[in-house]
């Protein structure tokens, strides 16, 4: 009685449990952003932008309205090389798998041309020199007078590679289909580098409004630069840590070329940078340290990832950077390497780091015009030219 009971409580919980589940919907999934849905936020920040210019409202506020426009043509951006990235990567899974398909049917080709020849010599094939001026092999392959003059066996082998081609014509059409995407997917990725060209252009106008003393922002970069230079980690003074200027690691593994060495004496830096600068072709390459030691100082709140003429105030001018103290190397002095205008970073003040650490993103944030690393040494409390370490590479 008892057992029966039992069974007949399960049973009502199995269907109470059924019909629950049933009720509750399921928690939805956000789907990820189409690339149309980067252009409704483009559109958007644009419709904002000239809102703000019809009103006539005050330079700085449309220098932001500029910058989430330019933010939002640059995720577009980004969002298209992401997709002919997976793009290219189907086009590379479909060619493999047409090499591995023709791989698969050569050993089947060559029994199927022996067996071709074993027939032409016998004579027992009256069609056959005719078959031989078919346009294409696929037709030689399909024609029925053909199948009627080999064996059951033969016939078998004919079908494994006809089958095999037409999985080779699906594969084909994928791909064609796959470029034609591409193609369109281009078109838009340069239509977008031509928006954003403009628009940093029309943003570095409103900077130069309204940074027109070049003096101040000087001042804000040498208070920054002092603030790099005479601070340190406590942790790298109490502890074992030894720096090592003999192994420095080379930073932006992958990208070794130098667009604006010590004391450059371009346009831009007119013969007072302090540092080497590490191009990546706009590339958001990864950060890494050039030696162990603590993370001293992190700025991380630039949102000002595009190329500019003037400072955009951020970080003194190095926009998103990350200041690390190496303690002290075998000659007794001490060691410390920023690395300036991240897209961001990735680590935390008062963080230990370890040699080849990634530490941030390259990025053009602060005061630069593209995308590059911006690198410096400090020796017992004053820069000096990163290129007379050697660096090893990964």
């Amino acid at each position: 009685m008892k057992k029966s009971l039992i069974i007949k409580l399960l049973a009502a919980f199995c269907c109470f449990v059924l019909i629950f589940t049933a009720i509750v919907p399921a928690t939805p999934v956000s789907a990820a952003k189409t690339l149309q849905d980067y252009k409704n936020d483009q559109a958007a920040a644009k419709k904002e932008l000239n809102k703000l210019k019809a009103q006539k409202a005050d330079q700085q506020k449309i220098k932001n309205a500029l910058d989430k426009q330019i933010a939002s043509t640059q995720a577009l951006i980004d969002e298209c090389l992401s997709q002919l990235n997976t793009l290219n990567g189907q086009i590379s899974e479909k060619q493999a798998e047409i090499d591995r398909l023709n791989e698969s049917m050569a050993d089947d080709k060559a029994l199927f041309k022996k067996r071709i020849r074993a027939i032409y010599m016998s004579g027992s094939g009256n069609n056959l020199q005719i078959l031989m001026g078919a346009e294409s092999f696929s037709d030689y392959l399909v024609l029925a007078e053909m199948t009627k003059s080999v064996s059951a066996k033969d016939s078998k082998v004919i079908q494994k590679i006809v089958d095999v081609v037409k999985k080779i014509e699906v594969e084909k059409a994928d791909i064609e289909k796959i470029a034609d995407d591409q193609d369109e997917i281009k078109q838009e990725l340069d239509t977008q580098k031509k928006n954003l060209k403009s628009q940093v252009a029309e943003v570095n106008g409103v900077i130069k409004e309204l940074n027109s003393d070049i003096s101040a922002a000087q001042k804000d970069y040498d208070k920054a630069s002092s603030e790099i230079d005479k601070m340190t980690a406590p942790q790298a003074g109490n502890s074992n840590l030894t720096a090592s200027p003999t192994q420095f690691l080379w930073p932006v593994p992958g990208y070794y070329r130098i667009s604006a060495g010590w004391q450059s004496n371009d346009s831009v830096h007119k013969g007072t940078h302090k540092g080497i600068d590490i191009s990546t072709g706009g590339v958001a390459a990864n950060i890494v340290a050039v030696d162990d030691g603590y993370v001293y100082i992190v700025k991380n709140s630039c949102t000002h990832n595009y190329g500019k003429s003037r400072s955009c105030g951020c970080g003194g001018g190095y926009g998103n950077y990350v200041a690390i103290d190496h303690g002290k190397g075998s000659d007794g002095k001490s060691y410390k390497s920023l690395y300036g205008h991240m897209t961001k970073a990735l680590v935390k003040n008062g963080q230990y780091v370890k040699r080849g650490q990634v530490i941030g993103k390259v990025g053009t944030t602060g005061w630069s015009t593209g995308y590059h690393l911006h690198l410096e040494i400090i020796v017992n409390g004053t820069k000096v030219n990163p290129r007379n370490y050697k660096y090893q590479r990964q």
